[in-house]
């Protein structure tokens, strides 16, 4: 009688082990395979530049939203306190004038396509996306 008790309890015991090693087993598969991870891109991704008044690029940088969303809310962070863009902005602004966002392509691809498009567009006009004009 306490043979099959132990063995039950065994038994138990080694069903819960399987039971988790199941579950870990499809955690990990449901992780590796996640959009973000695989770089696949759940929506196509813009690569713009900010326009100075003048007409010039002083930043490189992407979003899935849309250019006008993504202008507003580089406008909303603009800051004499903030990094050298949100000041730049905000001088742009002090002078009464509004920068201006123009799309430069548009990846659907992957991750590593998107970088390499951002990076595209930064060498391309010469920036940094740090020091500004």
């Amino acid at each position: 009688m306490i043979f099959l008790a132990k063995l039950c309890l065994f038994m138990l015991a080694l069903g819960f082990v399987v039971l988790m090693l199941d579950s870990i087993s499809i955690g990990i598969r449901r992780y590796v395979s996640t959009p973000y991870n695989t770089g696949k891109l759940k929506r196509p991704v813009k690569i713009y530049v900010l326009l100075g008044p003048d007409g010039r690029p002083f930043y490189a940088g992407r979003t899935n939203r849309t250019l006008e969303q993504r202008l507003k809310e580089h406008i909303a962070e603009a800051s004499p306190n903030g990094g050298p863009k949100q000041r730049y902005i905000y001088d742009i602004l002090e002078k009464g004038k509004v920068p201006t966002i123009k799309l430069i392509e548009t990846i659907k691809t992957n991750e590593s396509d998107v970088q390499n498009a951002e990076r595209r567009a930064i060498m391309k006009y010469g920036l940094t996306n740090i020091k500004m004009p």
